[in-house]
């Protein structure tokens, strides 16, 4: 901050040719600075505040809210669709990164795909020895 006042003052020594200002003109760009200076704060706050919101978003517990988890007839269709070789792990993926009305669903997902990759990887190799 020092460095643009000391950068206004300059600016302004080349403007008057070196001669100094009224003190009224002072106290405006003084004040005008200071409202700048708030409003770069208010700013950060606004930006800070945001960033509470979306932390606060992450640290909710999804058991908290009502219909939030799919019904058994949607746990059964989850698994049924898991079953679908090479879909499965397009869905996964797809539920890992969100793509999902059921928070749920999320941590679900990212806990199934090193589960099917793993038995992916165990196929392979089971196919390559026989």
């Amino acid at each position: 901050m020092e460095e643009v006042k000391a950068t206004q003052e300059e600016m302004q020594k080349e403007r008057t040719g070196g001669q100094r200002e009224e003190p009224q003109e002072e106290a405006k760009e003084e004040a005008l600075t200071e409202a700048t200076e708030g409003a770069d704060a208010l700013a950060a706050e606004e930006e800070a505040a945001e960033g509470m919101e979306e932390t606060e978003e992450w640290l909710r517990d999804p058991e908290e809210e009502e219909g939030v988890f799919p019904s058994f007839l949607g746990w059964v269709g989850t698994v049924l669709l898991l079953l679908v070789p090479a879909a499965n792990l397009v869905v996964l993926f797809e539920w890992a990164c969100g793509h999902t009305k059921y928070p749920i669903r999320v941590n679900f997902a990212r806990a199934m795909i090193p589960a099917v990759l793993a038995f992916y990887a165990v196929l392979a190799v089971g196919i390559l020895v026989l």
